[in-house]
């Protein structure tokens, strides 16, 4: 009996020290100092240095505007503020460090028309994080976890749907079933 004590203390403070060690990596710090730099370098450099991985549009504007951040220990989150405010992108933080980016949502137009669908790969499989962007603007959303999305497009829109991986359609708002787009 005597021997299982220190077994069972020793694997108590190793269990603590584990939770510890694993919040600690959890909230990654980053340090950048960068000037006057395109923001395809700046996610290549956070790449390298951390364990996050960037998913975007190839042809996504704002990836060639030149940036400067100056940040020391700081959250992804600060870094990521830094980049989309000076670069005119958004962004969102997923789950095993993924961060997806696309253009920012400008503010619907009057005369507009709601778009809603939902973009599906040859498995009928929603596709997460696809981007839709209203040809010709920077109008434009991301899938949800679903694969469905909502836009308001100008009437005569031309929608660009694109994913990693994948080929970019274009599908022509008038000519979609039944003035939306059901599947991509």
């Amino acid at each position: 009996m005597n021997y299982n004590k220190p077994f069972l203390l020793r694997a108590i403070l190793c269990a603590v020290a584990l939770t510890f060690a694993l919040h600690a990596t959890a909230i990654a710090h980053i340090s950048l100092s960068i000037k006057n730099k395109p923001v395809r370098e700046v996610i290549r450099d956070i790449e390298k240095t951390s364990d996050y991985r960037f998913f975007y549009n190839d042809d996504l504007p704002g990836l060639d505007a030149n940036v400067s951040v100056q940040i020391e220990g700081g959250t992804i989150t600060a870094v990521m503020n830094q980049l989309a405010q000076q670069a005119g992108i958004a962004y969102s933080i997923r789950d095993n460090n993924q961060i997806v980016l696309s253009a920012v949502a400008v503010e619907p137009q009057q005369t507009g028309r709601r778009i809603t669908g939902t973009v599906s790969d040859e498995n009928g499989e929603p596709v997460i994080g696809a981007n839709i962007l209203e040809k010709g603007t920077t109008n434009g959303t991301v899938t949800d976890v679903d694969g469905k999305f909502l836009l308001t497009v100008a009437e005569n829109a031309v929608l660009q749907v694109s994913f990693i991986g994948y080929i970019t359609q274009e599908i022509s708002v008038l000519s979609a079933p039944g003035g939306g787009v059901n599947r991509c």
